[in-house]
């Protein structure tokens, strides 16, 4: 049997992890206990000989999901419009999740489950010269004009999971306080196909971005994993 680490790394401060709106008193958090539950497969008997027929002749299995990477920037240019260069990729990424918190981090007066709009107008992604998307977004939070951004985030839902119909946990009006501008690119063309790939986000709003506002990304890649179950072998495809 194999064994499975699972790490984690604590704050040095719980201030993230409350809200006291009224009184200047900080709270102090305790974990006494961390249980984690992982489900089981149980295969009958055809499928257990069919695996163990696989493994004994050390057929490899290949493992396909969704590697997820946060990315952060800590503070944005008191300025209209900002350029965040994110990081040179070898992989290719098949969607970037944007958003922003203005004085949010470590301070427990202010929510932290909340995304600020900071009545973004456009936000765009470039993978070197290619622009996700294409075109202006024309955002406008202060007249509820942001139907595009939700359609967005409606509509990764479909997009990552293969569904017919979005259930999104934000609806439109909850959106606008925990705005999260998803941006697809899993399409792509055959000029991306270099070796490095320079990802930049470019965001514009119609005031200045606020003091103490960080900006964070998450960039989501496909990752193939090839398990040899003899040896322990695993190697990374994708």
């Amino acid at each position: 049997m194999g064994t499975q680490k699972l790490k984690l790394v604590r704050a040095k401060k719980d201030d993230n992890c409350y809200v006291n709106s009224e009184g200047n008193k900080k709270a102090d958090i305790t974990i006494l206990n961390i249980e984690l539950r992982v489900k089981h497969i149980y295969p009958n008997d055809s499928v257990k000989l069919k695996l163990f027929e696989a493994i004994s002749k050390d057929k490899p299995i290949f493992i396909g999901f969704r590697k997820w990477e946060i990315h952060e920037l800590p503070a944005l240019r008191q300025a209209r419009k900002d350029v965040w260069t994110v990081k040179a990729a070898s992989e290719r990424a098949r969607y970037v999740v944007v958003f922003f918190q203005e004085d949010r981090k470590d301070n427990y007066k202010a929510d932290g489950t909340y995304f600020d709009n900071l009545k973004i107008t456009d936000v765009k992604l470039y993978l070197n010269s290619e622009a996700y998307p294409y075109e202006s977004l024309d955002l406008n939070f202060k007249t509820r004009q942001f139907t595009k951004a939700y359609s967005m985030y409606t509509d990764f839902q479909k997009s990552y999971l293969g569904k017919i119909n979005s259930e999104p946990l934000l609806d439109f009006t909850a959106f606008a306080s925990r705005a999260l501008f998803v941006i697809d690119c899993s399409k792509q063309n055959e000029a991306l196909k270099s070796n490095v790939i320079d990802v930049k986000l470019e965001f514009e709003s119609s005031e200045n971005f606020p003091e103490n506002t960080r900006a964070f990304c998450i960039i989501i890649y496909d990752r193939v994993m090839e398990y040899l179950p003899l040896s322990g072998h695993v190697r990374t495809l994708i």
